[in-house]
């Protein structure tokens, strides 16, 4: 668990106690305020201090789904054109995978570029592989058109011949999520529904990059019978820094937090 999540966890489990502290000295009241306040900072606070040092807060994480892969990639920065071309490369990757037996293949963040009418094509033996084989799934980063020069950060989930978008619910804030330039900008949804979704007939929760470092998206996905991590990235722009490192660890300690396997897929 990096320690962005542990201070801002500790902060607002410190305000709660402070808010309550001043309402009871306000009203007069008894020490019961206090105590409440500081059980339910013990509550909340305790899984991030135990995630820190490695301490599993459920028993200890089961092994993948058999059959269950990702493909990592170290494209660098995609745009236009590139996006074809990589598309292009990772659609027979892919395939492969699937005849040698592969059930169920993650692939990373946005790794597709803007999900079209091109992309759709040349996605489509893919799709078609689905379904002549509806035992398997693949789970595809991409942009999703929302409205008029608006996206959604998603993975589009190929199975059975069909497509089901799903979303993020927090974009980077400024690099992708544009509140005073709405064209070209990725949709913001902090109060969305959980990322869960059923796949290979397992109940998936899955945070994308950014999402990765936060408290609120994992918090979500708590008692919520989640049973595998999936954890897409694209950190071509932090080569050579500790940030991917960092996001690494913060995704290990979101999973033993929930007690399942992660299968994450990354873009260097």
């Amino acid at each position: 668990m990096d320690w962005g999540v542990a201070y801002w966890m500790g902060r607002h489990s410190c305000c709660a106690d402070a808010d309550l502290r001043a309402g009871s000295l306000g009203r007069k009241q008894d020490d019961r305020f206090l105590v409440a306040a500081m059980c339910l900072s013990a509550y909340l606070w305790s899984p991030f201090v135990w995630g820190v040092w490695g301490v599993p807060v459920r028993p200890a994480s089961p092994a993948l789904p058999a059959g269950w892969v990702s493909i990592h990639t170290d494209y660098g920065e995609l745009s236009n054109l590139s996006y074809v071309t990589t598309s292009l490369r990772l659609v027979p990757r892919v395939l492969r995978d699937l005849e040698s037996g592969d059930r169920v293949v993650l692939l990373p963040e946005g790794i597709a570029g803007p999900w079209l009418t091109g992309t759709r094509a040349i996605w489509q033996p893919v799709l078609q592989y689905t379904a002549k084989h509806p035992s398997t799934t693949v789970l595809l980063g991409a942009d999703v058109l929302s409205g008029r020069q608006k996206y959604v950060d998603a993975l589009i989930q190929m199975h059975d011949g069909r497509e089901k978008i799903l979303p993020d619910r927090i974009p980077v804030p400024f690099s992708m999520w544009h509140p005073w330039a709405p064209r070209n900008s990725f949709r913001m949804h902090v109060f969305g529904n959980p990322e869960l979704a059923t796949v290979d007939g397992v109940r998936v929760g899955y945070l994308i990059c950014y999402e990765q470092l936060l408290v609120w998206p994992a918090l979500g996905l708590w008692h919520s019978g989640v049973q595998v991590l999936l954890a897409p990235a694209d950190v071509w722009w932090a080569r050579g820094t500790s940030i991917p490192a960092i996001q690494r660890v913060s995704v290990d300690a979101w999973a033993r937090f929930l007690g399942v396997p992660v299968l994450r897929a990354v873009n260097l």
